[in-house]
């Protein structure tokens, strides 16, 4: 049986971390979303990533867009980056301590008012 997830939350990317870099501003934003994602998906019951799954990711459009422009854009595919791989390595690093274990996974990303991570997965 797939069962879905919905994580309320924005996307993020995977930050590379150095010595150095671990005291970065952006360093410390991603450790937060993490802390954050893990309490959320504790929250509606995902205990953590399969072996396989499906995940979409819905960037929050820019609010400089102009409704229009909004409307139009509204569930379509987001080609700009970041990469979705990279939205993949984050939410694996919140949510699975060693990543060994997944072999793959269908990642997609697209526009939305409201930021969001839908992950689908197989459960016992």
């Amino acid at each position: 049986m797939i069962v879905e997830y919905e994580l309320n939350i924005a996307p993020s990317t995977w930050v590379r971390m150095t010595h150095k870099s671990r005291f970065k501003p952006s360093a410390k934003r991603y450790h937060e979303w993490k802390n954050k994602v893990a309490i959320l998906s504790k929250s509606i019951g995902l205990k953590g990533l399969k072996e396989f799954y499906e995940v979409d990711f819905y960037a929050p459009m820019p609010v400089t867009w102009s409704k229009k422009k909004k409307a139009e854009m509204n569930g379509k595919p987001k080609q700009t980056i970041p990469d979705w791989d990279n939205y993949a390595k984050a939410l694996q690093d919140a949510l699975a301590k060693d990543d060994g274990y997944i072999y793959g996974c269908c990642a997609c990303k697209y526009w939305a008012y409201k930021g969001r991570i839908v992950v689908r997965q197989k459960e016992n």
